[in-house]
């Protein structure tokens, strides 16, 4: 595989979706003063959380190629790539059946189920504004909306990472993972649900991550910065709040004929309010 393609993609390629296609595996890295994600305990909390950080470790760690693409993005620097695996499809299932969800119907072999439930959303929501809010008609298709907007936010990852904890009255030897892996008895074990897939649920985790580190590094150009995110949301300065929609447009997947001007990434609030004190701000790479 050849991660150097890969890894010289400055902030402008982040708009290509087909360098998207490109992203779909993980390496080993040796870790010098880059930027991953860490799981360890920020605070006095028991929960051990996920921060973006400046990391060097003596010990390889595996991070997924989106990772690693903000990590160059945020320093300027590719990490050191030790070895790596690429997902690639093979084959499709066999004997899959057309179905309909809420009025939309999909073909599994033509359609993307993700894509056309959002789509069929949105033309919902059109369909829906064509009456007043206080009719019927208006709170019929918003109950519609609502429940196609639940779909497809449980298939879109949850469903992937989804784990069933069974408690017995007998401890039971596990396998952790870590830095190192070792074996602990515990008195509860972790089934992984139907539809568990860590391929899919690592693919989509570290593409967010990469969105938002092109946003931060975006920003950072204008001599801005942002107040706060979250794992898919960033609160970005008014002022640039538009230009950042505009950059992003390119990637949009979906086909609103109706609305062909409905941004990928949309405004949740505005004029938030923010002050706050920060130990240290991250350094980023400038070109």
């Amino acid at each position: 595989m050849r991660y150097g393609i890969l890894l010289i993609l400055e902030l402008e390629d982040i708009q290509n979706k087909e360098n998207w296609k490109k992203l779909q595996g993980i390496v080993q890295i040796r870790p010098n003063d880059d930027v991953h994600p860490v799981r360890a305990k920020y605070d006095e909390k028991i929960v051990w959380n996920i921060g973006v950080n400046r990391l060097t470790s003596k010990a390889p760690l595996w991070y997924s190629i989106a990772d690693v693409v903000a990590s160059k993005l945020y320093t300027g620097r590719t990490p050191e790539i030790t070895q790596g695996m690429k997902f690639v499809p093979k084959n499709v299932e066999k004997n899959l059946e057309q179905t309909e969800i809420h009025g939309a119907k999909i073909d599994p072999y033509k359609e993307d189920l993700f894509k056309r439930l959002i789509e069929h959303r949105q033309k919902i929501k059109d369909k829906r504004d064509t009456f007043g809010e206080d009719t019927p008609e208006y709170d019929n298709y918003e109950r519609n909306q609502n429940v196609i907007k639940i779909i497809t936010n449980s298939i879109s990852y949850g469903i992937f990472v989804q784990i069933y904890v069974e408690e017995s009255s007998k401890p039971s030897t596990v396998n952790v993972y870590g830095l190192e892996r070792f074996k602990n008895e515990k008195p509860k074990r972790e089934k992984p649900g139907f539809m568990f897939n860590l391929i899919i649920a690592v693919s989509i985790t570290s593409a967010a991550r990469l969105l938002l580190a092109a946003t931060e590094v975006f920003l950072s150009r204008r001599n801005a910065t942002h107040a706060y995110c979250d794992t898919d949301s960033m609160v970005v300065p008014t002022q640039y709040r538009k230009q950042v929609q505009e950059f992003f447009q390119k990637l949009n997947p979906y086909d609103f004929k109706s609305k062909e001007n409905i941004d990928v990434f949309k405004m949740e609030k505005g004029n938030v309010l923010f002050y706050g004190i920060c130990k240290e701000i991250l350094p980023l790479h400038h070109r």
